[in-house]
């Protein structure tokens, strides 16, 4: 919360990117974190921003907060919803699960995002991320709640992004 104070009040960053974007130096104002989704959705909320990225993966929608808090209020407001964190820096792939990259990226395709950044780990997850891009799929309900339930029990460890939760 203090930072937010710090980057929106006066002499701040948020006033350096709007003036940039008034004069011509920049076209669009983005935000992003993976942290604390509600000071995510404050500055979202509050802030000039045309995008917001933030992670998009099962344990969100487990945990709440970036899925559930950011996302709404991202598409209420109209801004571009950038998701990363897509396969978890591949921690998230549990063959024995059947947790495979092509199935959480068709859960994020599923979610209503304008764009999936995937990072990659091997060639295999480059060919995986061309033919899913390539033939998107999103899940059915049905699928979406199976992958839920092989991630419930591991969701709060899983999101070793946000720091201490």
């Amino acid at each position: 919360e203090e930072e937010i104070e710090e980057i929106a009040g006066p002499g701040g960053a948020l006033e350096a990117f709007v003036e940039a974007r008034l004069s011509g130096k920049v076209r669009y104002i983005g935000v992003t974190g993976h942290h604390d989704p509600r000071v995510l959705t404050r500055a979202v909320r509050e802030w000039p921003v045309d995008s917001v990225m933030m992670p998009v993966n099962p344990v969100e929608k487990l945990l709440g907060g970036f899925l559930t808090l950011t996302l709404p209020v991202s598409k209420e407001k109209g801004i571009a919803i950038i998701g990363m964190k897509i396969l978890g820096g591949s921690h998230y792939l549990i063959s024995q699960l059947g947790i495979t990259p092509e199935s959480l990226i068709r859960y994020a395709l599923s979610q209503e995002i304008t764009v999936a950044i995937v990072g990659c780990s091997t060639p295999g997850e480059v060919r995986t991320l061309v033919e899913e891009g390539s033939n998107p799929n999103p899940m059915t309900e049905k699928e979406k709640s199976a992958l839920l339930d092989k991630f419930e029990p591991y969701a709060e460890r899983l999101a070793f992004y946000r720091g201490v939760i």
